[in-house]
Parts: structure tokens; sequence; C-alpha cells
């Protein structure tokens, strides 16, 4: 071999190795994107993952909560009240099996919580054990006649009338009672599906009888003679007697029949039944 050949060789085999380098060059590019696509597939999926359990355990509290808040008005308003829903939770009641179903939703996310009340002392009834209660001021009842079903309290002073007046029930000052919890938005929110809502002053006459379901005004309420009421009337204002022969009846028995923000005034020598 001649020495002019050997130049000839050495450039031969340098070009075979740049060809050799280029293409493990290539491989190693595309096996890193490889890698590299495929982590940015595992972090997206664990973003996912992070945020559905984000949902569901958003979800499994409002069910938790919802259960709560269902028992707190099975025990302060009545077993109707029991079933509920809002934008948060869907809670049902089966008074006859004292069952609490409760789905809460989040996002995409459910999650359902069941569980079995226990009744004490006869059975979850709800509802507040007095007729009439009031709390900072007096319980005057000299004025007028007529009936009272139920117990009466108040943890001031009550007063009665020493004829004309019956009460079914007993008459205590002590010991001290709390005064009851009322959910308002519960009361409102059933008097706007019944269309009986008002921001005005409303008026129950004999003309308008019998008025049922849930009344509920952010104003004062005018109660006149004769009127027939059979359900719960709610006012942020005042409730007045403005005449008599008034009979109000609570329907369902453990909801309310007055509710009252500020006071509850009657007419002289009226009957209320």
């Amino acid at each position: 071999m001649t020495p002019l050949n050997k130049p000839l060789q050495k450039l031969k085999i340098h070009a075979d190795q740049d060809g050799y380098i280029l293409g493990v060059v290539i491989i190693f590019f595309m096996v890193f994107s490889m890698m590299g696509l495929g982590f940015i597939k595992m972090g997206s999926f664990e973003r996912v993952h992070a945020f559905n359990d984000y949902h569901k355990e958003k979800a499994y509290y409002y069910a938790h909560t919802g259960i709560h808040k269902s028992l707190w008005r099975i025990n302060k308003i009545s077993k109707a009240a029991g079933t509920f829903s809002d934008t948060t939770v869907s809670v049902s009641y089966d008074s006859v099996n004292l069952i609490l179903t409760a789905t809460g939703t989040s996002g995409t996310a459910q999650k359902t919580i069941k569980v079995t009340l226990e009744s004490i002392g006869g059975g979850v009834t709800g509802g507040w054990p007095y007729a009439i209660f009031t709390d900072e001021e007096e319980l005057d009842l000299t004025e007028g006649s007529g009936s009272i079903t139920g117990d009466i309290h108040s943890n001031t002073d009550v007063k009665t009338s020493q004829n004309g007046l019956t009460i079914s029930g007993t008459s205590t000052t002590s010991p001290y009672v709390a005064p009851p919890t009322i959910d308002w938005d519960f009361f409102k929110n059933a008097a706007q599906g019944a269309g009986q809502y008002s921001t005005s002053k409303l008026k129950f006459n004999a003309a308008g009888s019998p008025y049922t379901g849930v009344w509920y005004t952010t104003k004062d309420i005018e109660i006149k003679a004769n009127a027939v009421i059979n359900g719960t009337i709610v006012a942020k204002g005042e409730i007045r007697f403005k005449g008599g022969d008034v009979t109000i009846t609570a329907t369902p028995s453990n909801y309310p029949a007055l509710l009252s923000k500020d006071e509850i005034e009657g007419s002289d020598d009226k009957n209320l039944n």
C-alpha cells in the first residue's frame, strides 16, 4: 500500500464515525423526547387525579354537613323539614324507618352518606313544645277571651285573665328556657315555594280565609276579625290582632303558628282560638 492511500483511508474512517455519531444522537434525542412527553403526561394525570380527589373530599364534606343540618331541622322544626336540597347537597328523611340519606355534589363528584337515627323519648318528633313562648317580654293574656291549646311559658312573667280564657296546657315561668333557634330561611323558602312571600305588610281577614301553608313577610302582619289560618305566619316585623274570633291552627302540628322578630300584640276584648 502506497503512502498516498493512507490519508484517503483515514478520511473514510472519519466519515463513517461521523455518520455513526449522528445516528446515536438522533436515537438519544428520540428517547429523551419520548421520556419528556411521558413525564408531561404523568404530571397532567397527577393534576387531574388530585383535582378529582379534591372534589370527592368536598362532596363528602357537603354530605356530612347535610346530615347534621337535616338532624337539626328534624329536632328544631319538623320531620318534614329533614328533607331539603341546595346547590351542594340533597337530603331525604325517611321518618318511618328514621333513615337520613345525604348526597353531596362538588364538580362532577358525588358522595352519599346514609345514617339511621335513634329515637329518644318516644321518637324524633321535632317542633317547639310551647303553644306560646316569650323570652325578654312578659306574656300578657289579661284582655279578651278564647282558648289556647298547649303549654305556655315566659322567662319573664305570665299574666292571664280570670275569666273568659281557657288554657288546656300548663303555664310556667321557671325554670329558664333557652329561646329556640329559628331557621328563618327555612320558612322563607317554604313561603317562596308556595308564592306566599312578601316584602310588604300582610293582612289576613275573613274574606280570604282559610289561609294555609307558610306565609312570610319582611314587614308587619295584621290579622283581622274572623280570620282562619291553618299554617304558619312569619313576620320580621310585628304581628297585630285587629279583630276577634280568630282561629289559628299550626299545620303540621309541630310547626309554630306565629313567629315574630319583633312582638305580637292583641286587641282588647277579642277572642282568639
